[in-house]
């Protein structure tokens, strides 16, 4: 009520001006004066009181569109700054999306080992923005389908032998991507899918329409909400995997090249140089780490007089199957190769001498046992051998080779079909070697 005093107080003032004009003024009507001065206490008071009102409720309208428009300022507030988080995370996710793929890339240009680029992809499905929880990789060969890599699963699932799912099967088969949202609208995919309750990606590593491998994200990590939409994470993975088959693709061109350039094109043996090489790599190993490595050099008795009777045909028929008792007796770390002619070398990681005397004898009676059928009827063969020891007999790789050649030349003039050692005498034969 305080503010209503001002206007009656003016009211008052004004009407005792009035009133007082006759006063000044003796020749007015007093009465009416009175009167006049009523009348102007209430219409000044009225007015007052009118206009404070009305000045109040304008003022309640404009507090109240200020607090509206507070409301409304302070929630865009909250969803820009909600945006901005969304922003920035989507930029994180993205950048951290951009590097992996870029390592990827980089990889696929400057290394064309398989195994390394796999790794990356694996990190990169595990990583923001696709956060797999379970992933595997497939890759697809003329034996079938295989698990090359895999992250979020006990153990280790390889070595557990495991069998492609229905679903990685069916994407290896027809090369088309199969995700939770298209398997829920189609019958047929559903009941491949079945047992996969959560949001899941298996998509087809394709290069030139030829299917590689196959990445199967079984189940995304916490952090992605289930009733998202799956579009961003399948063209994510399907990058990913664009990225992936080309590595896959040109890492087998690569070996399938170098296995050309490294194997003799008529026993499908190591050449000779790449024999060289690969000793000179087992010597500086085995010198590290004085681990014993044995080499094996072996001759095939009376070759050349058996190709002078048989012809040229029958002795590469020969060859070939010889050279095929040594891929089959090989053990997994050994390299054999073709020295020259009808030689062969074979190296022995981690061999002592003993052991490899023993892996020679196998040898030698399992190529005597053979029978080589051809044209001109059943052959049989024998093979000397000759063995020498790092770091026993020598420590560098000229002298190796010499010691197990000097080895072999005494199979030879104790009568052939034989494996011999290098010895002490082998020794004082090739000492002109060190």
């Amino acid at each position: 009520m305080g503010e209503y005093w001002k206007p009656l107080v003016l009211g008052l003032l004004a009407g005792a001006a009035v009133f007082a004009l006759p006063l000044v003024n003796p020749g007015g009507d007093q009465a009416t004066g009175l009167a006049v001065a009523g009348v102007t206490v209430l219409v000044v008071a009225g007015l007052g009181v009118g206009f404070l009102s009305a000045s109040g409720r304008e003022s309640e309208m404009v507090v109240e569109t200020v607090n509206k428009d507070m409301e409304r300022l302070k929630k865009e507030v909250k969803g820009r700054e909600k945006t901005i988080d969304e922003y920035k995370t989507k930029l994180v996710e993205s950048t951290s999306l951009r590097r992996a793929l870029s390592s990827i890339a980089r990889l696929t240009v400057q290394s064309l080992e398989v195994s390394r680029v796999l790794e990356q992809v694996m990190n990169a499905l595990v990583s923001a923005p696709i956060r797999a929880k379970r992933c595997a990789l497939w890759l697809v060969s003329d034996q079938g389908i295989r698990l090359e890599a895999a992250m979020g699963y006990p153990g280790d699932p390889r070595r557990e032998n495991p069998r492609a799912s229905e679903v990685v099967s069916q994407v290896a088969r027809t090369g088309n991507l199969i995700d939770s949202e298209n398997a829920g609208r189609d019958p047929s995919l559903a009941a491949i899918s079945r047992g996969r309750s959560h949001a899941f990606v298996c998509a087809p590593l394709v290069h030139n329409r030829e299917i590689l491998g196959v990445i199967d994200i079984e189940e995304f990590a916490e952090g992605r909400k289930e009733k998202e939409s799956l579009r961003d994470d399948v063209d994510a993975v399907e990058f990913v995997a664009s990225l992936t088959a080309m590595v896959i693709k040109n890492g087998r061109m690569f070996e399938e090249a170098k296995e050309r350039a490294n194997t003799d094109g008529l026993t499908r043996l190591f050449t000779h140089r790449y024999f060289q090489d690969t000793l000179d790599t087992e010597l500086k190993r085995a010198g590290r780490y004085e681990d014993p490595i044995s080499l094996m050099i072996t001759d095939i008795d009376h070759f050349k007089k058996f190709n002078d009777t048989y012809g040229h045909q029958i002795g590469d028929l020969v060859l070939r199957e010889t050279a095929g008792v040594f891929k089959e007796l090989r053990r997994e770390n050994d390299v054999v190769a073709r020295y020259g002619g009808e030689e062969f070398a074979v190296v022995m990681p981690h061999t002592p001498k003993d052991a490899a005397h023993q892996v020679a004898e196998r040898l030698r009676k399992a190529v005597a046992e053979r029978t080589y059928q051809s044209e001109k009827g059943d052959l049989k063969v024998t093979i000397s051998i000759g063995v020498s020891t790092f770091p026993d007999d020598a420590r560098e790789k000229n002298v190796l080779i010499k010691r197990a050649d000097a080895a072999l030349y005494r199979a030879k003039e104790g009568g052939r079909n034989r494996v011999c050692a290098a010895s002490a005498e082998t020794a004082a034969k090739t000492a002109g070697g060190h």
